[in-house]
Parts: C-alpha cells; sequence; structure tokens
C-alpha cells in the first residue's frame, strides 16, 4: 500500500491509497515519565501492540459514491489519547478535506488529551476546532461518531462539534455475565 505524504496535496487513486499522514507519530518531547514507566516507553509498546505511530489514523473511504476523509481514534493507542501527533494529523485530515471538498467523518474513543504531553496536548483541542470552523465556513459536512467511551477534551470540543453527532454505547459483557448466559 501506498502512503501520501502530508505535502502532498492531489487525490491519490482509490485503488493505489487509502490512509493518509502515516508518517506522522508521537515522539517524547518532555521526557515524562511517571512511576517506573517513561514515555517512550509507552509509545513503543503501543507502537509494537498496534503497528501504527499514533493513536489517529486518517483514510480515505468511499461510502455509496461518495469519497469522504475517515478519521479514526485507535483506543488501543494510549487510550486513543489525544497529544501533538495526533492533533496534527487531524488537522491534515481536515485540510485535506477542504483542498478536495471532501465530507469528513471522525470515528472518536478517547480517554481525552495525554497527560504525558501536558498543556501541548491541550491545545491541539483547540487546533482542532479551528479545522472544523474552517471545514464549516466551507459548507463542508462534518459527521462526527462517538464510541464508548469519548471523554474528556475530546468530548468537549470537536467530538461535539459536527453537523451530525452519532453516539454508539457498546458494553461488552462480562466473563461473569457471558458464563450466566450458558
Amino acid at each position: 500500500m501506498q502512503t501520501v505524504q502530508p505535502e502532498d496535496n492531489t487525490i491519490p487513486k482509490k485503488e493505489q491509497v487509502n490512509e493518509l499522514f502515516s508518517n506522522v507519530g508521537s515522539v517524547d518531547f518532555l521526557n515524562f515519565e511517571f512511576g517506573s514507566r517513561t514515555y517512550i516507553q509507552q509509545i513503543e509498546e503501543s507502537i509494537q501492540n498496534t503497528g501504527k505511530f499514533c493513536a489517529i489514523q486518517v483514510e480515505l473511504k468511499k461510502i455509496l459514491d461518495f469519497e469522504v476523509v475517515w478519521m479514526t481514534h485507535d483506543f488501543q493507542f494510549m487510550g486513543g489519547s489525544l497529544g501533538c501527533a495526533e492533533g496534527e494529523k487531524l488537522t491534515k485530515g481536515f485540510e485535506f478535506a477542504m483542498a478536495h471538498s471532501m465530507p469528513v467523518v471522525v470515528e472518536s474513543r478517547s480517554g481525552g488529551a495525554r497527560m504525558q504531553e501536558g498543556t501541548l496536548a491541550l491545545m491541539q483541542l483547540a487546533k482542532v476546532t479551528v479545522a472544523v470552523e474552517a471545514l464549516k465556513r466551507r459548507k463542508i459536512p462534518f459527521i462526527s461518531v462517538c464510541k464508548d467511551p469519548t471523554y474528556g477534551g475530546v468530548s468537549a470540543s470537536y467530538a461535539m462539534q459536527g453537523d451530525v453527532r452519532i453516539c454508539l454505547l457498546y458494553t461488552s459483557p462480562s466473563p461473569r455475565d457471558r458464563q450466566k448466559s450458558r
């Protein structure tokens, strides 16, 4: 699968490309450590578990005859939390959508802003909100899909700014409940 770099401003062919900005990844610029684990260890573990460099994936998807920019929080990458890399990918996704007049779908599943990146993680909420407002000024649709859980700043900002908001509650049965149903 070929990857489009953030500087590329052309619409890729459906059969060649589906992921955008895959080279954007989280870094430990504060040398954060909590307990016995460093942030870089947490990042490396998340990369190993998911095969991704950050918690956001940006893709082009075709739904019926419409191409959309589809952005997804990966809860398996540090609880889908929002850090600088995630804010950058979301913003780039909105900018790509504006450049090509494509609707946006953001599938949120997040614990909120990432504490390991301090106030810079909180600034990403404002950065993405600015990108959402720019998309709205161009009258390009934005659909927000909130999955359980969607908490913190993500739920207080761009997850609730969609033209259409769809909230899904998923409760997984506990092992005890599964055993009772047998």
